[in-house]
């Protein structure tokens, strides 16, 4: 029960203080202090109607209701709560079709649905990179799977087996020893390892060192004359390594019998113009006298057939060569092509040949632009150099003009077309000794930076890099310049002069002036806009008709010549149509909303006059499908 006493008297103007627990109240004529029992954290102090009372706090998320009886604590009412809690979930309708949260699926897994629920799922299909080091290799494997190859070691080929394809160590071959030189000749230190041997070496391992590297004549000695002492010494030598070889030739150098059968080392006479024959058996006594042994000549001469035919040599020596096998079926060098040759087959043979000329459907580039013949009007230093080869717009006229000498370095404009400031590209820009892309990829230089003569200009023609399109039967429909699309014969044309934005404009307007000459422009935050160059109108038709158009700020309907901002000219006498047709769906707003300037007078577009004028006539209008006749006045006059 709250209790109240007596507040005791104030003096006039006296300020009565009270607690937040305490309230005032009126008895009579005194005003009487009361305090209220609460004794709770958040009880409330509320009214039945009858009588004061305590509502105590309620639970925990309860809300506080009014009822027709008081106020009391309530669950709290329905709507959303946010179910997420972590980074990464999702809202979705779950299988019990139940607003809930979908936990973030774990790293590369991706939301899927499969028709019912969507949920995270590990990705299928596709192509996943398998590669993971350099010098993988992507591959089919054993188990006809795409999987990742490792590099071999160092000197490992790979290899195919017919089925898949390894990393193997190198065979065949033979390996060389020692460092061969020029003109050495090859013999064998073991069944696969050939080292150089140069000549003296080989006259040793041959037992010729007695004999010198003298070209020998094929003049006929006679006995006299072989035994001069003043013979070569090749021929002494050979002499001496014969007699002792052979007692039995003595000092003639004919044999005793015409076929030489009784000799046992030359078959026949050495008679001038003859040709002795050498055979195994005739040609070695098989001792230490031996010229050479059937055994070394053997070797030897299966070591250099061998060094000839089965030890790789790589034939490659310039950067580009591709390694072949060329018409004669041996393994060689195909040098690199041209610029802009491609590699191509014959069914036998490859070889570089330029592209051959497109078919249908195909798209063949010019592959860089040209600046043409660069011409100089002026008597003073004319020193510019062009480079056009990476100029991605269309065909253009240059010039370039010098403007200011007074300052170092010399400074001029370029232009895209002649004296036309509308097309100045740069204006006071530094002359350069070294290449600046000055427009569109076209770079350009000058040998001095100073001493030129103002007003003098350059001109030339850019020849652009171009793509032509074809359709079926080959005809061209249209070329793609640098960043230009270019479509039917010209009436289209697509072009990118600011990163974000789409331009379609005729192909007759300025390329580098696209905010009053495009057609259609879309920006990057995806407005359109239609355009048409100054004075000229945008039109709306179908069947090649024109049913609106635009002229300056005017549009007319059914007229090409608008008389206001807005002119609807139904001309035909039997559409059967209202020319203008409203249909408001708000009811809260009006059907037209008028604006203007009222003055006490007529010649405003609205007047405060009420009076001094009568009906002339009536318009006839329709409401809801009923017709009706509104009355117009003539001009009031007060």
């Amino acid at each position: 029960m709250t209790t109240f006493s007596a507040i005791p008297q104030r003096s006039n103007g006296e300020e009565i203080t009270a607690n937040w627990f305490n309230v005032l109240r009126l008895a009579g004529s005194t005003m009487e202090q009361g305090i209220l029992p609460l004794s709770s954290v958040g009880e409330l102090m509320t009214h039945d109607g009858s009588a004061a009372s305590t509502l105590a706090l309620g639970a925990s998320g309860e809300w506080l209701k009014a009822t027709p009886t008081g106020l009391e604590w309530a669950a709290a009412p329905g709507g959303y709560s946010d179910p997420l809690t972590t980074r990464g979930d999702v809202l979705i309708r779950d299988a019990t079709n139940t607003t809930n949260r979908l936990a973030l699926g774990s790293a590369t897994q991706v939301l899927t649905s499969d028709g019912t629920d969507v949920s995270w799922s590990d990705p299928t299909g596709g192509l996943s990179d398998p590669m993971t080091t350099r010098g993988d290799i992507m591959f089919r494997n054993a188990s006809n799977s795409t999987d990742r190859l490792p590099v071999g070691t160092a000197n490992q080929v790979l290899t195919s087996d017919g089925t898949d394809v390894s990393w193997q160590d190198a065979t065949g071959g033979v390996d060389t020893s020692g460092t061969p030189v020029a003109n050495d000749f090859a013999r064998f230190t073991d069944a696969d390892t050939i080292e150089g041997r140069s000549y003296a070496e080989v006259k040793s391992d041959l037992s010729l060192d007695n004999v010198s590297n003298v070209a020998t004549s094929d003049v006929a000695y006679d006995a006299t004359s072989w035994n001069a002492n003043n013979d070569a010494a090749t021929k002494n030598a050979i002499r001496d390594k014969i007699e002792t070889m052979d007692t039995a030739i003595g000092l003639n150098t004919t044999h005793a019998s015409s076929n030489g059968s009784d000799h046992s080392y030359i078959d026949q006479d050495v008679t001038s113009g003859a040709a002795p024959t050498f055979t195994a058996d005739n040609f070695s006594d098989g001792g230490s006298n031996a010229i050479i042994t059937t055994t070394q000549e053997t070797n030897f001469e299966t070591a250099y057939t061998h060094s000839q035919s089965s030890h790789y040599s790589d034939p490659m020596t310039t950067r580009g060569d591709v390694l072949i096998r060329n018409a004669s079926n041996s393994t060689a060098r195909l040098p690199i092509g041209t610029s802009n040759q491609v590699l191509t087959s014959d069914g036998t043979d490859v070889a570089w040949a330029s592209p051959s000329a497109g078919a249908a459907n195909e798209i063949q580039p010019t592959l860089a632009s040209s600046a043409g013949t660069v011409t100089f009007t002026g008597s003073g230093l004319d020193d510019l150099v062009v480079d056009a080869s990476d100029y991605y717009g269309e065909d253009t006229d240059i010039r370039v003009r010098i403007v200011n000498v007074a300052s170092s370095p010399d400074q001029f404009d370029l232009m895209t077309s002649a004296n036309s400031s509308a097309g100045r590209v740069l204006q006071n820009q530094n002359m350069s000794a070294t290449p600046v892309d000055v427009y569109k990829g076209l770079k350009i230089s000058f040998g001095a930076v100073d001493g030129h003569t103002a007003y003098e200009y350059w001109d030339f023609t850019i020849t652009a890099a171009s793509v032509p399109i074809k359709d079926y039967d080959g005809t061209e429909r249209g070329s793609i310049y640098g960043d230009v699309l270019k479509v039917a014969n010209g009436s289209l044309r697509a072009w990118n002069k600011d990163p974000d934005d789409i331009i379609f404009q005729n192909d007759n307007c300025d390329p580098n002036n696209y905010g009053t000459f495009y057609a259609v422009r879309q920006d990057d935050g995806g407005t359109t806009y239609i355009n048409a160059a100054s004075g000229k109108p945008i039109e709306f038709g179908a069947n090649d008709s024109t049913y609106a158009r635009f002229y300056g700020e005017r549009l007319g309907i059914g007229t090409n010549f608008p008389s206001g901002q807005l002119h609807v000219d139904q001309s035909g006498s039997a559409e059967n149509i209202p020319v203008l047709y409203l249909d408001q769906g708000d009811s809260n707003e009006p059907f037209i909303a008028l604006a203007g300037t009222s003055g006490a007078n007529t010649a405003n577009s609205i007047t405060s006059y009420t009076t001094g004028n009568s009906i002339q006539g009536f318009l006839r209008t329709e409401v809801n499908g009923t017709d009706y006749w509104v009355p117009y006045y003539d001009a009031p006059t007060s």
